[in-house]
């Protein structure tokens, strides 16, 4: 383009002739730079910050006389926009930025809350399947992760506390129940399993230590809490073996005999309920001084141990252990006897293998016991103990091999009790590890000091219930492709002067 034709240009635009001398003075290219439509390029009006700052001083006059009536308006609405298109990009990056790191912590700790909810399953599962070196090996990592205010962390403590009990570490335990009931920083709270676990085991070890005040804070803690809390049952154990130790024998039966009329069967705690039960039962029993509704017998001449049996429907041997009677032929005239009012019945129960003494219908005491191979070789039925017999003679069904009392091979062991009609009947079973099985061939088997206990304790006459079924899934429950009588064996014959000799394949 001509330099006439851009002085033209410049004094159309701005009206100022001063403009054009000075335009007049660049060349062509620049005069080019200088051409500008402020509607379609309104950025080049603000080629004059850049005239300014030293570049070209020509330049820069031009631009302070004012290009136009309109270039320093379409100068600053141009920068404007382009600033607000700007701030607005940058937000809505920002803002996209915020949600994927929203989204992606979200979806992270969704992915954490179901790990740890899976973790805590299998640890539970551990736990019921009697594994917990399994569910420790998981929770232990775990917990070191946790922290206070964790909503996952209750059932996890919950669960450590379970398989260290189960594991029988009860410093572990102990130790671990005094950081979360910490009273500064407590973990949990009350009535959580947790909170009622690390009080259990802090009772528990208290109670082995033989700090009975502190102990009994623990269990009371517990016992505090309403029905159905998680513990309470064990913490009325402790309670009642803390009353034991203190002399105080039937309160602690009393307690035990409402907290097992209490628990309903397959309940956590119900086991360690029988056996403390029991074995305080039995303490009774062979306590000298009578209790409740026991007898005094001031023996008179004439009466014999049998006599007395018969009277009062009492084993012999029973009340020669809890008066301590040396010699039945020897029986002092005007000696008081005790006479424990007992009402004995025996249940055996298939399905978890095992014998329980009732006395009046209630519970007495329990032992494992072994049950038929097949579920008919122990038929379901009631029974009556007919005969009793000390190191009984056997002979094998199988094979017809007699063999003497206590002799090697003996199945029938050191104790028979006999059932009136049948080949069955209770005695020991001579390999202690059958106990709890299905492995006899009829009779029920039970351990030498279990069976020599209950020997002792039940008379003849006494009734004898057979209930429940070989448990699904065990091995013995599938019958053989043919089913041989139970009542085939042969029949043995007793010593002379013997009582008459059972008959069974045990």
């Amino acid at each position: 383009m001509a330099d006439g034709e851009n002085q033209r240009t410049v004094r159309e635009i701005t009206g100022r002739p001063a403009v054009a001398a000075i335009v007049a003075a660049l060349d062509k290219s620049d005069a080019d730079r200088l051409r500008w439509n402020p509607v379609a390029s309104p950025s080049r009006a603000c080629d004059g910050f850049f005239f300014r700052n030293g570049r070209d001083p020509a330049r820069a006059a031009v631009h302070d006389a004012g290009i136009g009536a309109n270039g320093p308006k379409a100068c600053g609405e141009g920068t404007t926009m382009a600033s607000i298109k700007s701030t607005l990009l940058g937000i809505l990056v920002v803002l996209l930025l915020a949600v994927v790191v929203a989204g992606g912590t979200y979806g992270y700790l969704l992915w954490q809350r179901h790990a740890v909810r899976q973790e805590l399953t299998l640890a539970d599962n551990y736990l019921a399947q009697n594994q917990p070196q399994e569910a420790e090996r998981l929770l232990a990592p775990r917990l070191e992760m946790a922290r206070r205010g964790s909503a996952w962390a209750p059932q996890a403590l919950a669960l450590r506390l379970r398989a260290l009990d189960a594991l029988g570490d009860a410093t572990a335990a102990a130790n671990l129940a005094r950081q979360l009931l910490n009273p500064d920083k407590p973990w949990v709270r009350p009535g959580q399993e947790a909170w009622a676990r690390a009080h259990l085991a802090l009772g528990r070890a208290a109670l082995e230590s033989n700090q009975a005040g502190e102990a009994q804070v623990h269990f009371e803690a517990l016992l505090a809490q309403p029905a159905g809390t998680a513990g309470r049952a064990e913490a009325s154990v402790g309670m009642a073996r803390l009353e034991m130790a203190a002399g105080k024998v039937i309160e602690a039966r009393n307690r035990l005999n409402a907290l097992y009329s209490a628990l309903s069967e397959n309940t956590s705690g119900r086991d360690d309920v029988e056996r403390l039960l029991g074995d305080l039962n039995m303490r009774l029993l062979m306590w000298p001084q009578p209790q409740g509704d026991d007898q005094i017998h001031v023996i008179v001449k004439g009466d014999t141990l049998d006599r007395l049996r018969k009277r009062y429907k009492i084993a012999p041997d029973l009340l020669m252990a809890i008066n301590h009677i040396d010699d039945p032929k020897r029986l002092t005239i005007g000696r008081r006897l005790k006479i424990p009012a007992l009402e004995l019945s025996i249940l055996v129960n298939k399905t978890d293998n095992t014998l329980t003494l009732l006395d009046h219908g209630k519970f007495f005491k329990k032992y494992p016991v072994r049950t038929g191979k097949f579920d008919y070789l122990t038929p379901v039925g009631d029974y009556t103990i007919e005969n009793k017999v000390v190191s009984p003679p056997w002979r094998n069904p199988q094979t017809g091999q007699a063999f003497g009392p206590d002799a090697p091979g003996n199945e029938l062991g050191c104790r028979w009790m006999g059932f009136v009609g049948t080949n069955l009947g209770i005695h020991e079973a001579i390999d202690p590890k059958t106990v709890g099985t299905y492995g006899s061939n009829g009779c029920v088997g039970m351990k030498r000091d279990d069976v020599v206990e209950v020997f002792s304790l039940v008379p003849r006459g006494t009734p004898v219930k057979i209930i429940g079924q070989i448990a699904a899934g065990s091995a013995a429950a599938i019958p053989p492709l043919l089913t041989p009588s139970p009542t085939s064996s042969p029949t043995p014959t007793a010593p002379a002067g013997a009582a008459p000799a059972p008959t069974p394949a045990p």
